[in-house]
């Protein structure tokens, strides 16, 4: 089978008078659980503008982590933000448990909507017990943010396509169980894949022309003992619909 399917694309989520709206009923229930049970007391968060110091903590703990990834994708961040001439202003989010750096955020402020550059976080606390993350907690802040600047919509940054080859499935499965819809990106090529080829799991977004932009179908490659693991992707039909199919 052939599948044409764009090279990178990006992802936005409408945000309601609710920070919470958009979760997965599941994430929702975490949320609000960690919220009313207050051990989102003993974590603190910052929101400043973007400046060397954030770059110097968050600089080296992204580049840990996302260079034990397969195929990543390794840029330059201050120049890209902090030093960028794009004529909007970058801020970052720092998620502290105790004095511990736990993850950070860069976003900037547009015209209409909020949209983060990069974003990197632990797995998990070190001293509490939750199932809500660092990330879905910092999803509900910035959203909360977004929310109190009048923004209506978030942005989640641009990714390459597939997934589980430049990054992984589970980032996907993050972005659609927060809200978050695909659309084409500013740039990007249209390529085309021999789904015989495929020797790994992936998660594809099939191209589609319209005006409205929007990416509506996904193919997920996978082998029947690992399907697994990935198919909470194909919760979401709402969103992305996601067709499953083994590969060899």
């Amino acid at each position: 089978m052939i599948i044409s399917y764009p090279t990178a694309h990006k992802w936005y989520k409408e945000l309601t008078t609710d920070p919470k709206d958009g979760l997965s009923g599941s994430l929702q229930s975490r949320l609000i659980q960690f919220l009313d049970n207050q051990v989102h007391n003993r974590v603190y968060h910052t929101i400043t503008p973007l400046d060397t110091r954030f770059l110097d903590v968050f600089v080296p703990f992204y580049t840990t982590r996302i260079t034990s990834k397969e195929h990543p994708l390794i840029a330059d961040i201050a120049e890209k933000t902090l030093y960028s001439t794009a004529g909007y202003p970058y801020f970052a989010l720092s998620m502290y448990e105790g004095t511990t750096f736990k993850g950070g955020t860069i976003f900037s402020v547009r015209e209409k909507y909020l949209s983060i550059a990069y974003r990197m976080y632990d797995t998990q606390w070190d001293t509490i017990v939750t199932r809500t993350t660092p990330a879905l907690y910092t999803e509900y802040l910035i959203c909360e943010h977004a929310l109190s600047l009048g923004k209506t919509v978030l942005s989640h940054g641009k990714d390459r396509n597939p997934y589980g080859y430049n990054a992984s499935i589970g980032l996907a499965i993050f972005k659609l169980s927060v809200g978050c819809i695909p659309y084409a990106a500013d740039d990007f090529e249209v390529r085309e894949l021999n789904t015989e080829t495929v020797t790994d799991d992936i998660l594809i977004l099939k191209h589609v022309d319209s005006e409205e932009r929007r990416y509506t179908d996904a193919v997920l490659l996978t082998k029947k003992d690992t399907e697994g693991k990935w198919t909470q992707v194909t919760k979401y039909p709402h969103l992305l619909k996601v067709e499953v199919m083994y590969r060899n």
